[in-house]
């Protein structure tokens, strides 16, 4: 397939994954889902490798709560950008140079031990970390053990092993409009 972007049709979301880049994104997606008819296709672009988890959590609630079809191209889909593709409302995407990734959740913390903070908020990030990864095998079609043991290192794809491993519906090639 052949998909065409123009400047009223996508948003890039390019880079790490912070407050900074999900603000833009969101913004910019906003902005088109308003100029937009409620039958319109908004594409997301996805180049990243990835970032921190809070803050594309913030994202993926924008994404699913937004009155369009919005569908996911992955040229660059790791880690955090993996989840993006996975909890994108429609198809999902990939160049036929595309990556993808998933791989176990990294972090640190602070605080006190013996039933303290560190207790806590490894309770809470645990919990944050496995509904992500329920998202993500349930998109892939994977059940959640098979999902972790296979991200547990890392779990990469390219092209067309994407689409046979579940990462995105199809391959797609991307042009772009003069405009």
């Amino acid at each position: 397939s052949k998909i065409t972007l123009t400047t009223k049709n996508h948003i890039l979301f390019q880079g790490v994954v912070n407050d900074k880049s999900v603000a833009k994104a969101s913004e910019e997606l906003l902005k088109l889902a308003f100029k937009t008819k409620p039958n319109a296709t908004i594409y997301l672009v996805i180049d990243s490798g990835g970032g921190f988890i809070h803050s594309g959590l913030d994202f993926v609630q924008l994404l699913t709560t937004i009155p369009r079809n919005v569908e996911c191209i992955a040229l660059k889909a790791h880690s955090m950008a993996h989840h993006f593709l996975q909890a994108c409302p429609g198809k999902r995407y990939i160049t036929p140079n595309g990556l993808s990734m998933a791989h176990r959740a990294a972090g640190s913390f602070r605080g006190t031990f013996n039933k303290g903070q560190v207790e806590q908020q490894l309770k809470l990030w645990t919990g944050i970390v496995q509904s992500m990864e329920k998202i993500n095998a349930k998109r892939m079609k994977l059940s959640l053990e098979k999902y972790q043991s296979l991200a547990k290192g890392e779990y990469w794809c390219y092209g067309q092993s994407c689409v046979e491993d579940n990462f995105v519906d199809e391959m797609t090639n991307v042009t772009c409009s003069q405009d």
